[in-house]
């Protein structure tokens, strides 16, 4: 059995173990941990200033948090060859970190592509931002020298001509999501966005969308965000929009299995 190491985000291991997630990044990253460990033996790799030990979650799936990064990379070391390396995105001291797994160790790493840096960059002033796009700029390209990348699809890959190894994979949505065969009952189908309100995710876009649809569709949204107090307002003035907040996960679930239509939008400059 390969050992996959999945380095996290700096998360608690408690919000790991709890499955309690506070944005859609975090829910991706946790359960997508969870679903590899139903294959492999998968050990999450997580840093968090002044924590530190290795918890067992269940069959398969193990925890361990460290104070430092120097000493997540001692650890990494000792991992016998063929092991792989899984995360998240392209952030400079991350991709640093597991090249140099890569190269001394001899193993395989990956990082999952899903989404660009541009929504950190969006609110800082002049110069923060600059330095910072500067920082994820030289992340992503070193990213390329990494052994390949995981992505949902390939088309952003290609329309940016990006010359880099990649695996396509699947959306890694439960399996009673990937076909619905029982219709509802909803007189007026209610459209489902569930998600981080964000100008990516477009949530005012699909707000406006449906504005003059009164009598057709009803909006039903899940979540928080920067646009939480907007869509709030929106939901209080137009009567087939309604707001939910974040919720818990079985909440959720029974939300989805109730509506008709699931909806996740992006921006056009996004992955």
């Amino acid at each position: 059995m390969t050992e996959v190491l999945y380095m996290c985000h700096n998360l608690p291991s408690s919000l790991i173990i709890n499955k309690s997630y506070s944005t859609s990044s975090a829910r991706f990253e946790i359960e997508s941990a969870y679903a590899l460990s139903e294959y492999e033996k998968v050990t999450i790799v997580n840093y968090k200033l002044g924590a530190s030990g290795c918890v067992k979650i269940k069959d398969n799936l193990y925890v361990t948090s460290f104070a430092s990064r120097l000493s997540m990379l001692l650890f990494l070391l000792k991992k016998p060859r063929g092991s792989v390396l899984i995360f998240i995105g392209y952030d400079l001291k991350k991709v640093m970190l597991s090249l140099a797994y890569k190269v001394i160790n001899k193993s395989a790493v990956y990082s999952y592509i899903y989404d660009f840096h541009e929504v950190t960059i969006k609110n800082r002033a002049w110069m923060k931002k600059k330095l910072i796009n500067l920082y994820f700029s030289i992340g992503f390209f070193m990213s390329k020298k990494l052994t390949g990348w995981l992505v949902f699809n390939d088309l952003f890959i290609i329309d940016n001509k990006i010359k880099v190894k990649y695996h396509k994979t699947g959306l890694g949505l439960e399996n009673k999501y990937k076909s619905k065969t029982k219709y509802t009952s909803n007189e007026v189908p209610i459209l489902l966005f569930s998600g981080t309100l964000n100008d990516d995710n477009c949530i005012l876009e699909l707000i406006e969308a449906v504005k003059n649809l009164e009598s057709i569709i009803l909006l039903h949204i899940y979540g928080d965000g920067e646009l939480s107090n907007k869509v709030l307002e929106f939901s209080k003035s137009m009567n087939n929009v309604k707001y939910f907040g974040r919720v818990d996960n079985q909440t959720l679930e029974k939300a989805i299995d109730s509506s008709d239509i699931l909806v996740n939008l992006r921006a056009i400059d996004s992955v």
